[in-house]
């Protein structure tokens, strides 16, 4: 093993155009205090502040892909955020967060109606411990435990034992899964025993569940690094403690996981994993503690890393399971996620590809599918990079299609974003957005979650009451015109245009006050035939009107 010299050794390895995309990410590396080891020829091993230690292949994406599927193709960096700023507000700023691809937890351990956030908090350098804070419906926050600086991460929450009470998961720096139930406060701050059957290697995406449907709570990980192994244990009550039932060794150098679901329809759990080669492998459970390997696969990039289920999202009658990675392609950096439909019994291919264009992770990576706007048809959320991203489902029955519903870029230049999740933390049937991130400004240090509060955009067909504009507009050689007349008068108005992906095509105006009756006009230049979207922003406020261009 040897130190990466970001500037020299790695071009040794790869094309210039490679090189110079991967190396503002090398460079980023240093300025996060992330401790990168070259292993292999292109394969970088991270060790990050909370001693999370993960594989990144970093060489070239060159395989000729075998299923041609459809793809909706989005390039985050053309996209203006201002095109979705009208549907979350930021909020609060909450001094606790997670590390590395992961993020805060929530629950209500004490019963007392206020929601407690369970995370990180940097107390001096390389020393995180867990803490516990207890929120109201304001998001205003006081510590209630501090545990013990050998704790620096929060893997889950989760009744393992069957007695009706949730148990909490914690990492220490030793990677010992420390798990605690409630002591006399009601609070999860009692140690009730420790997992520690592998020394030296770190437990990984961790799982819970009833796998074998045998009544027995079991947990599903994966050991890193260079373990190439995946683990499901039951807990056994006769010693307070988990035993090993399963494991698979898989071929690739390093692989995680995990999907989770019935997907191939035969009552029998799945579990989806993927390689740092993009290989992808499903094991399934046969019985009672009995557990096979019975699919293996591929997906078209390196670093086959994320993982989430949507439950027939597209309404043919199939589960999804979704496998996502991120590769650079002739220097271009990308994020690909990948969903597979079954193909009958243990056999399954892909139907859809979705690309993120300009997107390599090092720091974020976590994702999953919830119903934000209560249609009954799940969004996919998404955190790479510096981006979180909700996407809707556009599409219909058999056939994938999708489009942004919220983009949030990390507009901080010192910052990093490391997992984000949602939660209706006062109850209202909306969801929060909860960003955990750090920031490192001269080797100073803070970590922390932003919280977006959902805010509902005024979007109209007909705007008369606020605007006019005509819904159908014809370039005409003699006048191609668009009058938009104001009935009211608004202050410090700004109108854009943005096409269907959320592209700023113009801004027609920029903080003007609107008299009442004041008519606007607009010449639209050389769009070509579409849909567009005319957003009028005034404070607070956003109307936004459909427009159809037609040549």
């Amino acid at each position: 093993m040897k130190l990466i010299s970001l500037l020299y050794v790695v071009i040794l390895f790869f094309p210039f155009t490679l090189f110079a995309q991967t190396n503002k990410y090398l460079e980023n590396l240093n300025e996060k205090n992330i401790k990168c080891i070259e292993i292999k020829e292109g394969i970088l091993e991270l060790t990050y502040s909370d001693n999370t230690v993960t594989c990144k292949n970093i060489n070239s994406y060159n395989k000729t892909s075998e299923n041609i599927v459809p793809v909706t193709s989005i390039d985050l960096t053309t996209i203006d955020t201002a095109f979705y700023s009208s549907l979350y507000k930021f909020y609060k700023k909450v001094p606790i967060s997670q590390g590395p691809f992961y993020f805060v937890f929530f629950d209500d351990f004490n019963i007392n109606g206020k929601i407690e956030l369970y995370g990180l908090n940097r107390i001096a350098s390389w020393i995180y411990p867990v803490i516990i804070l207890e929120t109201d419906s304001l998001l205003n926050h006081s510590l209630l435990h501090s545990f013990d600086d050998t704790t620096n991460g929060v893997h889950g929450i989760y009744d393992i034992d069957n007695d009706g009470r949730k148990e909490l998961f914690l990492r220490t720096w030793g990677n010992n899964l420390l798990v605690y139930n409630k002591d006399s406060s009601l609070l999860p701050i009692n140690c009730d025993f420790i997992f520690s059957n592998y020394n030296f290697t770190q437990i990984e995406d961790l799982k819970f569940g009833d796998f074998d449907k045998n009544g027995i709570k079991d947990i599903l990980f994966c050991l890193l690094p260079n373990t190439m192994k995946m683990v499901i244990a039951e807990y056994d009550s006769s010693i307070n403690n988990f035993s090993e039932v399963y494991n698979f060794f898989y071929d690739d150098f390093i692989a995680t996981g995990f999907a989770v679901g019935d997907f191939d329809d035969d009552s029998l759990t799945e579990f989806v994993m993927g390689s740092i080669n993009g290989e992808v492998y499903v094991n399934e459970n046969k019985g009672i503690h009995s557990y096979k390997h019975t699919w293996s696969g591929s997906v078209p990039t390196h670093n086959a890393y994320l993982f989430f289920e949507t439950n027939d999202i597209d309404k043919n009658g199939k589960k999804e399971f979704w496998v996502g990675g991120d590769a650079f392609y002739n220097g271009v950096p990308k994020t690909v996620f990948t969903c597979f439909e079954n193909n009958g019994d243990d056999d399954y291919t892909a139907v859809h590809q979705i690309d993120f264009i300009g997107v390599f992770s090092f720091n974020a990576g976590n994702c999953f599918a919830k119903d934000f706007d209560k249609d009954g048809v799940e969004e996919l959320f998404i955190c790479i990079d510096q981006n979180v991203i909700i996407l809707k489902f556009t599409g219909y029955e058999g056939s994938h299609d999708y489009e942004i519903y919220y983009l949030k870029r990390n507009e901080n230049p010192h910052g990093a974003y490391y997992g984000a999740t949602s939660y209706d933390i006062n109850k209202d049937e909306k969801e929060e957005i909860f960003i955990s991130q750090e920031e490192v400004i001269n080797n100073n240090v803070k970590i922390y979650t932003d919280v977006y509060k959902e805010k509902t955009p005024v979007y109209v067909e007909d705007t008369e009451e606020i605007f006019s504009a005509q819904p159908f507009f014809f370039p005409n050689p003699f006048n191609s015109t668009i009058n938009i007349q104001f009935p009211s008068a608004f202050k410090n108005c700004t109108i854009k245009l943005f096409n269907v992906i959320g592209q700023q095509i113009d801004t027609i105006l920029t903080g003007v006050d609107i008299t009442s009756g004041e008519i606007i006009s607009w010449q639209p230049g050389g769009l070509s035939s579409g849909i567009y979207f005319l957003k009028v922003f005034t404070g607070d406020n956003l109307f936004i009107h459909k427009l159809i261009y037609l040549k």
